[in-house]
């Protein structure tokens, strides 16, 4: 039997026609906190996604490189700590020997990040929402700037640390940095196999925990760890005569699934092998990475009769607007705190006198200057280097006059400059981590949204001036054992490729 238009059953009420809720997704008759909330959730989100570690990130016990926790209890400049154990060794006792005394004891250390509150915002104007708006609401197109720069902070600020730390370990600061250390292994060729092996082993003598570990045949553990570098390193892999059989003959021949014809690059070892492309945008600001530091030029430099040169200056096109440029490169003192940085740093110190290079690379003309600099060169602000003492000062010790080397020659606005060894071919990184290699913390705030509003306001109370932005509290600091040592990740240096530049 058909209901009526209207049955009551009970307190509820069956109606024929459907109705929309009223308000339902309306925000204004909503809790305020609701808005700020979804948009949260959505720039975390996003962030997630868009970093390029996204893969190697979890929570404590999932053995992923990168290892998040978050401490709501943990405001600006507070500590987030984790603790470690030493493992025991000693005889033990046999037969009636007394156990009592001869107890081995537990031994603790603690590992503590740092956090501190960090935000960024974008503004725009009335102006740009009335007349020059592409379709999108200001919250998504803001919350999707926010996450685009949330997720390249994060994923540098990793980088960053994993960098800087392995570097500061090196106590010979004698040019260049030559000396291998216990998480750096300086080399002047392209990446090898050879190299990964090394670096593996590495890893397995420190005792860094793997991301997992198989067997092979016999039973024997074969542990896994992540060997992580962008494509300009790590596709050097290819013309690696072992790497290159491998990849020839240990899959099926078919040109649509073989690695070789997708651009895929196998595990070696038991190495995961992750090559991630440098993309060069359009946004105004540091570009590259810090495993492959690269700027633009922005303004001419004149060539000269001598090695000396002026300042550099970083911008490309949109010239020298004070903006962080050269941040990816060595020697930037990079920040991740109020007071400094979250882990001991003398990296980029005042009495770091290692001497760091450079190239200026035109690739119209294919002209080209080398230059050495330090950390004390790089202004504050990463928009320039310039050595101290006037103009003039920056020391060009080779480039590509043949008449009389080491001249400076004439490169233009919009050049490439990257780091490079002293002959100057570019200079890249690979990261070798384990699980637990490194420990990202989150405070009481994630991803909150951040607002103001400036000049005159219509009745509804949009002001013509207005900025979103995001503020987040975080601080990150690769993992220590109890003897200060960092067992889970290596750092290798090797030449790069960079398309246009051909010395």
């Amino acid at each position: 039997m058909a209901l009526p238009s209207s049955t009551n059953i009970g307190t509820a009420s069956v109606n024929s026609s459907v109705r929309e809720l009223p308000g339902a997704t309306d925000y204004a008759n909503q809790d305020p906190t609701l808005k700020p909330e979804i948009w949260s959730e959505l720039v975390r989100r996003d962030t997630k996604e868009k970093n390029i570690f996204k893969d190697f990130v979890g929570g404590e016990g999932a053995n992923q490189p990168v290892v998040t926790k978050r401490d709501l209890s943990a405001g600006g400049k507070a500590k987030v700590t984790f603790t470690s154990t030493t493992p025991i060794r000693g005889q033990g006792v046999i037969g009636e020997n007394q156990l009592k005394g001869s107890e081995d004891n537990l031994r603790f250390g603690t590992h503590s990040v740092t956090v501190d509150l960090i935000r960024h915002a974008v503004a725009y104007t009335q102006v740009l929402q009335l007349l020059r708006f592409t379709g999108k609401t200001l919250d998504q197109l803001s919350a999707e700037l926010m996450s685009d720069w949330a997720a390249r902070k994060m994923q540098d600020d990793i980088q960053i640390a994993f960098r800087n730390e392995a570097l500061a370990q090196t106590p010979d600061h004698a040019t260049n940095w030559k000396a291998p250390t216990d998480n750096f292994s300086w080399n002047t060729g392209i990446l090898t196999t050879d190299m990964i092996e090394e670096s593996k082993l590495r890893l397995i003598g420190a005792g860094a925990q793997p991301m997992s570990v198989d067997s092979d045949y016999s039973g024997a553990d074969v542990p896994q760890y992540l060997s992580f570098a962008p494509a300009n390193v790590m596709n050097s892999l290819r013309a690696d005569t072992t790497y290159g059989a491998a990849l020839q003959y240990g899959a099926s021949r078919s040109t649509k699934d073989h690695p070789y014809f997708k651009g895929t690059l196998p595990a070696w070892e038991n190495n995961v092998i992750y090559s991630h492309n440098i993309i060069f945008d359009t946004a105004e600001g540091r570009q590259g990475s810090p495993l492959l530091p690269v700027a633009f030029l922005g303004t001419n430099i004149a060539a000269a009769g001598n090695a000396n040169m002026g300042k550099i200056e970083g911008g490309g096109h949109y010239g020298n607007n004070a903006l962080d440029y050269f941040a990816n490169f060595l020697g930037f003192d990079w920040k991740f705190t109020t007071a400094g940085q979250s882990y001991t740093n003398n990296f980029t110190d005042s009495s770091d006198a290692r001497v760091y290079h450079l190239t200026i690379y035109d690739t119209k003309t294919h002209k080209y200057n080398v230059v050495a600099y330090t950390s004390t060169d790089v202004a504050a602000a990463g928009n320039e280097i310039e050595r101290a003492g006037g103009a003039n000062n920056m020391t060009t010790v080779a480039s590509s006059n043949t008449t009389n080397p080491g001249r400076v020659e004439k490169v233009d606005a919009g050049s490439i400059i990257y780091q490079s060894y002293a002959d100057g071919s570019p200079m890249g990184f690979k990261l070798h981590m384990g699980g637990n290699a490194m420990y990202y913390a989150e405070g009481s705030i994630s991803s909150e949204p951040i607002y103001h509003y400036d000049d005159f306001a219509t009745s509804s109370g949009r002001a013509h001036l207005t900025a979103t932005g995001v503020q987040s509290v975080r601080g990150l600091a690769p993992f220590k054992d109890t003897l200060g040592r960092m067992p889970n990740f290596n750092l290798v240096a090797a030449k790069a490729k960079i398309v246009g530049v051909n010395l």
